[in-house]
């Protein structure tokens, strides 16, 4: 986040820092798992760069870390880590603080303080392996990144890993404008942010059905956006639609700034892009030799709105015997059920044969190139294969050598994420359990806590007391939740003998995997 001080200036009666950025309302609880240490090492690691390893004593900072929910699913999942998380909002900080002492980690910490405290060497920081920024590049004016630039080039270690994850030109292009008069609309009203906002989500909405002539020509741009304005948790949408410094940016310009900082583009942690390239796409990237300049075309391609790029420090290129070392080492762990998967994206020929060697047990690429199906593919070719399965969210990368970390850190942690998911509202926290098996989390919604808590708890059979509390529990949120047979009903309507098909649904297939990943305490 940008330098904590001053606080004080005032646009429009909400708190905004000089820079430009909204104070007075939190950003929501979110887990991102493209952030783990595992999987930006193997990214780079496959990708044939001499990145760094999560071995024991690696260290992780994130910049802008919120209220420290990635941050303490991480140092959970990797004990052997030293995770440092910093903000410059001292309620994030508290509540990070809070969970991290609740769940008893001692392997990380949140610090109070700004890119300029950082930058200018006001606060003590060692080198680091790994640096995080998730949305917030974007979301701070150019003074703001010049720290950050400068952050990277005093504190990360040679080899070590950067993830910038930012909105994105061309993606942007039309929804643009809209942010900038959201803004405008916003900061002429009077009162808090949460006022301002509501006032300008009304807004917003009678200009759309006004037949304002630049809704109506883009409107199929504008749509998703217009919707996640109207419909997403008010921390997400105060600092992605009113932040003064707000900026999409285009890859080559970031690419070209970190560079300054010896950090050479490794690749994205969304590597499914090329495989859906059309023929006549392919030929377009015939004679560009430029990387920065391929990822443009690429987005230009794609209407690419949010890139996840990952750097390296100053990076030598690993032989072919150390690359075939890593793939000794990572693989892949099944973290999905079988039956949610969706076949049609994938060759089965070659996923059924996987699924049944991985829903076994974790396996190492070394060990997935054996599997007879996948005899006479390269390891580049098993590696592809595998990646695209952890895209789709089917599988998350597993090394070896982390399977005797301690599991106790991620159940403590974990008893405390499902408590307050429990409770939170659906659509302004993204919550997560962590898992020492993969080194990161997997996704946990509000009706999922309730079943773990009570798996975990005194109720392991899922009695009347939980069915009674996840039926009031849907009652109150009313929105629209799946029942059996894949009908969708608002969750105000769902019966008591419904809200018992959720919990059993939910503990046939989370359970499993719940299991396989060690995130349930004692097992």
């Amino acid at each position: 986040m940008p330098s904590a001080v001053p606080r004080s200036a005032f646009l429009g009666g909400g708190v905004i820092t000089d820079t430009g950025y909204v104070t007075d309302i939190d950003y929501p609880d979110y887990f991102h798992s493209q952030m783990s240490p595992l999987l930006l090492s193997s990214l780079c690691r496959l990708a044939g760069f001499d990145a760094v390893r999560p071995e024991p004593g690696f260290t992780y900072l994130e910049l802008g870390a919120g209220a420290g929910m990635t941050t303490a699913v991480l140092a959970a999942a990797n004990p052997e880590g030293r995770f440092v998380g910093t903000d410059f909002n001292p309620r994030h900080i508290a509540a990070g603080t809070q969970m991290i002492r609740a769940a008893g980690l001692t392997n990380a910490s949140f610090l109070e303080c700004g890119f300029a405290d950082l930058a200018e060497g006001k606060v003590a920081l060692p080198a680091f392996d790994y640096v995080a920024l998730s949305g917030v590049y974007s979301w701070v004016d150019a003074e703001q990144r010049e720290h950050v630039l400068t952050i990277l080039d005093r504190h990360v270690k040679p080899g070590g890993v950067v993830y910038i994850n930012y909105n994105a030109m061309p993606g942007w292009a039309v929804s643009a404008p809209l942010q900038r008069l959201i803004l405008e609309y916003s900061e002429a009203l009077d009162g808090g942010v949460l006022h301002r906002l509501s006032a300008t989500r009304e807004w917003v909405d009678r200009l759309v059905h006004a037949d304002g002539r630049f809704f109506s020509s883009h409107e199929a741009a504008l749509r998703p956006r217009l919707d996640s304005f109207g419909q997403w948790a008010d921390g997400y949408v105060a600092h992605e639609f009113i932040n003064r410094g707000w900026q999409a940016l285009f890859h080559t310009d970031v690419a070209r700034a970190v560079a300054g900082a010896g950090l050479e583009f490794a690749g994205s942690v969304s590597p499914v892009r090329p495989l859906r390239r059309t023929p006549e796409q392919r030929k377009l990237f015939e004679g560009i030799t430029d990387r920065a300049l391929r990822e443009v075309v690429a987005d230009f391609l794609d209407d690419t709105q949010f890139r996840e790029d990952v750097y390296v420090r100053q990076p030598r290129r690993l032989s072919p015997r150390e690359r075939g070392e890593w793939c000794d080492e990572v693989g892949l762990c099944l973290t999905e059920r079988r039956g949610a998967m969706h076949l049609h994206t994938v060759s089965s020929r070659l996923l059924n044969p996987l699924l049944d060697a991985l829903e076994q047990r974790p396996m190492t690429f070394t060990e997935i190139a054996q599997v007879p199906a996948f005899s006479g593919l390269s390891m580049a070719a098993v590696v592809a294969f595998g990646e695209r399965l952890t895209a789709e969210g089917w599988t998350s990368p597993y090394l070896r050598s982390a399977q005797a970390n301690s599991a106790e850190p991620a159940w403590r942690l974990n008893r405390v994420l499902a408590e307050r998911a429990q409770t939170a509202a659906p659509q302004s926290a993204h919550y997560a359990l962590a898992s020492p098996v993969i080194s990161s989390g997997v996704p946990l919604n509000f009706i999922q806590a309730q079943v773990y808590l009570a798996l975990t708890g005194d109720d392991p059979g899922l009695g009347a007391d939980t069915v009674e509390r996840v039926l009031a529990r849907l009652h109150d949120c009313d929105i629209q939740v799946e029942i059996s047979g894949n009908a969708v009903k608002r969750s105000s309507e769902v019966t008591r003998a419904e809200a018992v098909d959720i919990l059993h649904a939910i503990r046939d297939s989370r359970v499993p995997v719940w299991r396989r990943l060690r995130v349930l305490a004692g097992e």
